[in-house]
């Protein structure tokens, strides 16, 4: 039901800004355009209902389908067969990472949801990778004889 409101709010809507839309000019003492006015034909306060409902299915549809996503990252915690075979590190990490970085990215279209994703996916990168270089050089971290004190002091200016 909610899909056939939505093809007809976005008919109307779409007839509404295609030719419905008279020009009106006002014209000072001397006959040159001043101002150029555009006004509705008709118009009246339900066309703009359709408007806000097709905004609104488009933002549940967008909510329904980041709750979906959610709910297939979170399977290996949630099912638990899945959860005694998963890795400990990941299934830690769900709520407070994975769930963050899809609610976050998804935005309405895609272009921006990619871009997001992939500064997101760059920037976690960016801001981790110190931190594995200064576990491989010391893998013991501040104790024993691949401890590197000018290296991990300097790490943290």
């Amino acid at each position: 039901r909610w899909r056939e409101s939505l093809a007809m709010a976005s008919g109307r809507e779409l007839q509404r800004l295609s030719g419905t839309q008279d020009r009106q000019r006002t014209q000072d003492t001397r006959g040159s355009p001043l101002l150029q006015v555009e006004s509705d034909v008709g118009a009246d306060a339900s066309q703009e209902q359709p408007h806000s409902k097709v905004v609104f299915w488009r933002h549940v549809s967008l909510a329904c389908r980041t709750a979906v996503g959610c709910v297939l990252c979170t399977l290996p915690v949630m099912i638990p067969s899945w959860y005694q075979h998963a890795d400990k590190n990941y299934t830690s990490q769900v709520g407070g990472t994975v769930i963050v970085y899809i609610v976050f990215t998804v935005y309405k279209n895609l272009g921006i949801t990619v871009m997001q994703t992939w500064q997101g996916f760059i920037g976690t990168f960016l801001a981790l990778m110190p931190t594995h270089v200064l576990n491989a050089l010391m893998p013991q971290g501040a104790r024993g004889g691949h401890y590197i004190p000018v290296l991990a002091h300097g790490s943290n200016v």
